[in-house]
């Protein structure tokens, strides 16, 4: 498949904001997906309850290679899934709805299958992003996400790399509100090939 310039400047600007990202074809996106899983160490993977992933054959690839998947909407309680009561490592996967290549930021909006904080529970952040998603700019992924007269989602985040925060004397400490570590898997469409 012949390279995408918006992917190429997307995961240029993944690099730039300490994540990292690679393009795969949608036959290899759930290999991808758990290899990712293993390299950070996880054991558990909370995956929304999305169509999409599920035609990826992403959470069944998972959970055939061992993983504990949990898909959300999920019964469990707030404090077992933020790792509050005996959780295992867990790694959040998340579909967003747009992305901008010129920072590298994922478009997150909440839906009943897609919990609004999905990307700060676990202690990585896997995105699954169909490369067609990728706008130029923030303001074009806005205006694809929300057309006029289009209703927004009940939450947005705007994800741009792992939680950081820094104190006054400017020492970095990741993980602090979120993941530790973010990944973007992009499936490739036809608008790469």
């Amino acid at each position: 498949m012949a390279a995408d310039p918006l992917t190429d400047r997307f995961i240029g600007a993944l690099a730039r904001r300490r994540a990292t990202g690679e393009a795969v074809a949608g036959a290899d996106c759930a290999d991808a997906c758990v290899a990712q899983l293993r390299e950070w160490g996880a054991q558990r993977a909370l995956v929304p309850d999305d169509l999409w992933l599920a035609e990826l054959r992403v959470p069944e690839t998972m959970a055939a290679a061992g993983f504990d998947v949990v898909m959300w909407p999920s019964d469990r309680g707030w404090r077992e899934l933020l790792g509050l009561d005996h959780a295992p490592p867990t790694c959040a996967v998340t579909v967003p709805v747009r992305a901008v290549a010129e920072r590298g930021t994922l478009v997150i909006a909440s839906s009943p299958t897609h919990g609004r904080s999905l990307d700060a529970v676990g202690w990585w952040h896997l995105a699954v992003l169909a490369d067609d998603r990728i706008d130029g700019t923030l303001a074009e992924a806005l205006r694809a996400t929300y057309p006029p007269g289009a209703a927004a989602a009940s939450g947005v985040s705007l994800v741009s790399g792992p939680s950081r925060t820094s104190d006054v004397e400017k020492i970095t400490t990741y993980g602090a509100h979120g993941a530790l570590a973010e990944h973007v898997v992009v499936v490739r469409s036809s608008r790469s090939g």
